[in-house]
């Protein structure tokens, strides 16, 4: 991001300053009550991607450790081309994490 230090940059610090959001020394403007500046607060959204990313890492964490002899056996099946997937045990995980009815 290319930030303009030119005219632009200028029009916008007079504009704070003349909402008393920042004072002339460059320091932000107190009320007289000791409260923060006036001005829009800053506000952060977590889209519903990213929720659902971080509840699934939570929960990959509070899974138990997986064992390696297993992993490494099912990596060997990968590899060698021969593991199978059993087809009815997918469809009934899928079918309880789901709503098969919409």
């Amino acid at each position: 991001m290319k930030i303009d230090s030119g005219v632009a940059a200028r029009q916008a610090y007079a504009a704070y300053q003349s909402k008393g959001v920042v004072k002339r020394d460059g320091g932000a403007a107190a009320s007289d009550d000791g409260a923060a500046p006036v001005g829009k607060a800053d506000h952060a959204s977590i889209s519903p991607d990213a929720r659902l990313k971080a509840r699934a890492l939570d929960a990959a964490h509070a899974a138990p450790p997986a064992r390696a002899e297993r992993v490494a056996d099912l990596r060997a099946q990968v590899q060698a081309g021969t593991f199978k997937v059993d087809d009815d045990s997918l469809a009934r995980s899928l079918a309880r994490h789901i709503d098969v009815r919409a």
